[in-house]
């Protein structure tokens, strides 16, 4: 069961600068909202995509990947020189430190107050446009009470190149939805619907969490997952499940917690039966979730662990592959006495569930979490798309 693994994912080893054409990502087609936007970028060099003819238009960009696209495609010329540690975290022969270090010499970032620049931090939307205004030159109109990005995001919104996708002002940004942004700007097109800067302005989300290496992309999984359990539901008659942020968002919390204790079981802190109930929905009301009581139960998890081999810069079908095992032995219980997982995927009450992953990249090792639960009867905050 056990699998040796090398995770080959440091910030921007996977993101690819060459020319290419987004007709040949199968993962962009002629009906993809960015289809043009992609397919110029890559006509022009300043992005392409990754192996099997990829381009991921729904994976998150980091800071250090935004500032490379954007100088790039406002023709700004970096020269190799500046390349030096100008923050506390960018080593002088990083991949982007001529990106970043120019960046900072023109004033368009300046860090944060601890001396570092946090580049593999996912851009969010309230970062991409105070640096996109900045890099473009826009005329900004503030007013009283403002937020630290709301002159931006007006100016970027009066040349409607807000995609409109974007809906929180703390939200990660995609790679599909910066290139999006850019190419509206670059290419002056403003006949497209656009997100207005009042229904973003002052609006927040929660992160659901994922502290991943580049090379795996949750959503991925956590879809793998949901078609796993919805097609052994219907073999037997039952309706699907709906995958959902908020039990993502936990099942992801849960994960973590593993990761940085070593092993993964259902004991909360200060736990000692192995399944406590009533701590365990104790857990998810200090999370803001509490669920309609159907039967005894209104939420319950799964959990496995395993390790997995990997030798690509995008690692998500390897551990998709490994946890295949953790579902299979879930399955395995149909017929038995006790049969815990295979009564939750089958549970008749239970309505959505929510899939949470982990790598330990020190121990080659991997955490899933699987929450399943009833109508959510409380009022959490909204989950960031993207996160």
């Amino acid at each position: 069961m056990k699998r040796f693994f090398s995770l080959v994912g440091l910030i921007g080893a996977s993101f690819l600068w060459a020319a290419g054409s987004a007709m040949a990502y199968i993962d962009v087609t002629d009906s993809h909202p960015y289809v043009d936007a992609i397919s110029y970028f890559s006509s022009k060099g300043f992005i392409k995509g990754y192996e099997s003819d990829l381009f991921r238009p729904d994976k998150k960009m980091n800071r250090a990947e935004f500032l490379k696209v954007i100088l790039m495609a406002t023709g700004k010329a970096v020269p190799s020189e500046v390349a030096k540690s100008c923050f506390d975290d960018v080593s002088a022969d990083a991949w982007y430190a001529p990106s970043v270090c120019f960046a900072k010499e023109q004033g368009y970032v300046k860090g944060y107050d601890d001396g570092t620049f946090k580049p593999g931090n996912p851009l969010t939307v309230g970062e991409a446009v105070v640096l996109t205004a900045k890099v473009f030159e826009k005329e900004l109109v503030g007013s009283e009470g403002d937020s630290w990005y709301s002159a931006s995001l007006r100016a970027i919104a009066l040349d409607a190149a807000l995609p409109q996708t974007f809906v929180y002002s703390n939200q990660p940004v995609t790679r599909g939805e910066v290139v999006e942004m850019l190419w509206r700007l670059i290419t002056e097109v403003n006949d497209k619907p656009s997100a207005k800067a009042s229904d973003i302005d002052g609006k927040e989300c929660v992160s659901m969490g994922n502290e991943l290496p580049d090379s795996i992309e949750a959503q991925r999984v956590r879809d793998a997952w949901l078609k796993w359990i919805n097609a052994a539901r219907a073999d037997v008659g039952l309706p699907p499940y709906v995958l959902n942020d908020q039990l993502s968002r936990t099942a992801t919390a849960w994960s973590n917690y593993s990761r940085a204790r070593g092993y993964i079981d259902h004991k909360r802190p200060g736990q000692t039966a192995y399944y406590d109930y009533s701590r365990i929905v104790a857990w998810f009301k200090n999370l803001g979730l509490t669920f309609e009581q159907v039967g005894r139960s209104g939420v319950t998890e799964n959990i496995t662990w395993n390790i997995y081999s990997c030798h690509q810069t995008d690692c998500t079908d390897e551990l998709i592959a490994a946890s295949r095992e953790g579902f299979n032995y879930f399955m395995s219980e149909k017929g038995r006495a006790y049969s815990p997982h295979y009564d939750s995927i089958m549970s008749p009450s239970f309505e959505m569930i929510g899939v949470g992953v982990a790598v330990d990249e020190a121990k080659h090792k991997f955490y899933l979490t699987v929450h399943y639960g009833t109508k959510i009867t409380s009022d959490p905050p909204p989950v960031c798309p993207n996160s």
